[in-house]
């Protein structure tokens, strides 16, 4: 488990805000992720399975049906990931963390109904 590391007047050594055990990187690094996608524009939801590969550390994953989505943070370093998919846009999931990009991303601007379910465990 890491340290906190403080100097010698007492104060929490930090690197862009936060404190230097929690700037180093995700441990251990996740470089698989599996996907839920659910394509709901025409009305008749059609669900898909993919793997997404790449690094919680270097803050992003690519894959998708067609290869092309990826999952990203959306500024680097920052806890908000980013599900985009070329044709149909950006997706939010609430609550991510910069380590755990799991949980349910919806689509933001509501013009094709998609959605993505984000997991480190393969779906069914």
């Amino acid at each position: 488990m890491p340290t906190i590391k403080v100097n010698s007047s007492g104060k929490i050594i930090t690197k862009d805000g936060k404190p230097s055990c929690a700037c180093c990187g995700c441990s251990p690094d996740v470089t698989t992720l599996y996907v839920e996608y659910i394509d709901d524009s025409l009305g008749i939801p059609s669900v898909g399975y993919f793997e997404m590969i790449g690094s919680l550390n270097a803050e992003e994953f690519t894959g998708g049906i067609s290869g092309t989505a990826t999952l990203h943070t959306e500024t680097p370093g920052s806890d908000q990931w980013v599900f985009t998919d070329p044709t149909y846009g950006d997706a939010y999931a609430v609550g991510t963390l910069r380590c755990d990009p799991q949980g349910f991303y919806e689509d933001v601007d509501g013009l094709y109904t998609f959605s993505a379910t984000v997991s480190f465990t393969p779906l069914p």
